[in-house]
């Protein structure tokens, strides 16, 4: 069986106009400490994350608990910035995305075998109003 934690980054600072050098606001990084706290007695081999600073700002603590690199991949990044670009198809089949849209951070815990999804667990959420520019 595979474990996968998926976390959804942390508060970030909607003034800066870069969308993916956007990094996390001061209660952001705050609330990344939660997720180290959370990952911090499990079992992780691996970390992945997306280019986005914001999401990489969320899970370095995390990573540097286990002393591993953080792999970036392309294929993690954000599918489009704004309220009106989360309705493409995530890839996998998962609950609206919009219902989870002022959750940051957001952990959710799923199981895989054989390439099935056997078990979804959703751990960790800290409601925050999503501001658009």
């Amino acid at each position: 069986m595979t474990k996968v934690y998926f976390v959804r980054h942390a508060q970030p600072d909607h003034a800066w106009e870069d969308d993916r050098t956007r990094p996390l606001t001061v209660e952001g990084r705050k609330d990344s400490r939660k997720v180290l706290e959370f990952l911090q007695d499990k079992n992780i081999d691996s970390f992945y994350c997306s280019p986005y600073k914001r999401s990489m700002d969320t899970i370095e603590e995390a990573a540097a608990y286990y002393e591993k690199e953080v792999i970036t991949d392309e294929r993690l990044r954000e599918r489009e910035s704004g309220r009106n670009g989360n309705h493409y198809d995530t890839g996998f089949n998962c609950d609206s995305f919009l219902r989870i849209l002022d959750w940051m951070p957001y952990i959710i815990e799923l199981d895989f075998e054989n390439g099935t999804c056997t078990d979804k667990i959703e751990h960790l959420h800290i409601e925050k109003e999503f501001m658009e520019k």
